[in-house]
């Protein structure tokens, strides 16, 4: 299988004033820096949503990477492969990275992305941006999905035109698990306390301020059971990670497979109208990664999880089978970096930022960072060996449009 040998990340957060130019080069640069230049990718995936609205389509890679080449810190004639899923775009560009390194030793997954506009304070432009992440040609065909599911499940639907219908889709599914006794509004406030308290030591995080349970219960009310501090921010921010081929690494420098981390399993899944019930697209992807890595859930000793909000860490937790009911195993601290599976330990989407195209290359750095032992005071207390990234976006029905899983290994000196 093969590895991670270097990593790059900007901070991420609201950047309205930076171009897209300035935030790839920064991450690109790093991950570049991080590997000792030892060799340029021979492909590279670049992973952006929200160019179109800035001006600038089809070839948006191209276009913000060319400085690189001009500058030489990428090698001419790079071929720039342009993908764009949703939220889940860093994790489809890592996973077209992954499939590319069958016929290359050399890969970069890139994600670069822009939600806030200079002459925007109000963010009236970036809200609308979100809005693509659903069918925008048949609304009265998932319209009347909802309302259906709403009825047959006994839950509520009520959605406002000032609102992103995806707050509402979730808002269904966290009363479900509640319906269910899979959690509480308490444990859907602790993971978001969790997660902005995690961000406090990343220096890459959005928002770096600690929030109890009960402070996070008394933010303002978005929808029932979500306060604002339940939900992810909108945010800027760039990431990559230069990827080898299993052959390739056995001739790298001694120093450089010391700090690698090995990809054990990458896998993708779609999402379709399925019943609310039914098991979900992360459920198809995990098992799918964990048959690729040949292990078990159970032998997870970090994970970086898709928290759009913060009930998402909750469910998709149990869709990964990582337990049987999320919220005991946050009331019982489990989850916390100083538990035996640390969960968002960078500080999650909630609170270290979601900046759409980047946000899943975003979990790789940090997972990366945490195998090396390389975290310094967000480290978690317990040297992990085996790491989860799970990254998903759009909205199909009550599946993320595309889940994709990811699992990594420490590698020994």
């Amino acid at each position: 299988m093969p590895y991670i040998i270097g990593i790059g990340s900007t901070t991420f957060g609201k950047n309205p004033n930076r171009s897209f130019r300035e935030l790839a080069k920064e991450a690109v640069q790093s991950a570049m820096n991080d590997a000792q230049h030892v060799h340029s990718p021979q492909s590279i995936y670049f992973g952006n949503c929200a160019m179109h609205a800035f001006g600038q389509a089809n070839i948006r890679g191209q276009t913000v990477l060319n400085p690189l080449f001009q500058d030489g810190i990428l090698e001419k004639n790079t071929p720039i492969t342009n993908i764009e899923a949703g939220c889940a775009t860093g994790g489809a560009s890592f996973h077209a990275a992954v499939q590319s390194l069958y016929q290359n030793d050399f890969a970069m997954a890139v994600g670069v992305e822009k939600l806030l506009f200079p002459d925007d304070p109000k963010m009236l432009k970036s809200f609308p941006l979100f809005a693509d992440g659903i069918d925008q040609q048949n609304k009265n065909e998932w319209m009347t999905f909802y309302k259906e599911q709403a009825q047959k499940h006994s839950l509520p639907f009520s959605p406002h035109p000032y609102r992103i219908i995806f707050l509402d889709i979730h808002a269904m599914q966290a009363h479900s698990s509640i319906k269910k006794g899979h959690c509480t509004q308490e444990h859907i406030a602790q993971v978001a306390s969790k997660n902005h308290n995690n961000s406090v030591q990343n220096p890459r995080a959005q928002y770096r301020f600690p929030m109890t349970s009960q402070q996070v219960l008394a933010d303002r009310d978005i929808i029932t059971p979500f306060t604002r501090s339940m939900c992810a921010p909108v945010s800027d921010g760039a990431a990559a990670v230069l990827l080898c081929s299993d052959s390739a690494f056995t001739k790298l420098p001694r120093d450089i497979q010391n700090r690698s981390v090995q990809i054990l399993g990458c896998a993708m899944s779609g999402g379709y109208m399925r019943d609310h019930n039914e098991d979900s697209v992360t459920y198809h992807a995990g098992k799918k990664s964990f048959s690729q890595a040949s292990i078990t859930p159970s032998d997870i000793n970090i994970a970086e999880v898709h928290d759009s909000t913060a009930h998402c860490e909750l469910k998709h937790m149990e869709s990964l089978q990582l337990c049987e009911k999320s919220g005991p195993l946050i009331q019982e601290g489990i989850t916390q970096r100083t538990g035996t599976l640390p969960v968002n330990a960078s500080g999650g989407l909630i609170s270290k930022g979601h900046p759409l195209g980047a946000t899943g290359i975003g979990q790789l750095f940090e997972l990366t960072t945490q195998l090396r032992g390389e975290g310094g005071d967000m480290q978690v207390q317990h040297m992990p060996t085996y790491a989860l990234a799970h990254n998903a976006g759009g909205m199909i029905g009550f599946d993320e449009a595309l889940s994709v899983v990811s699992i990594l290994q420490r590698v020994s000196s």
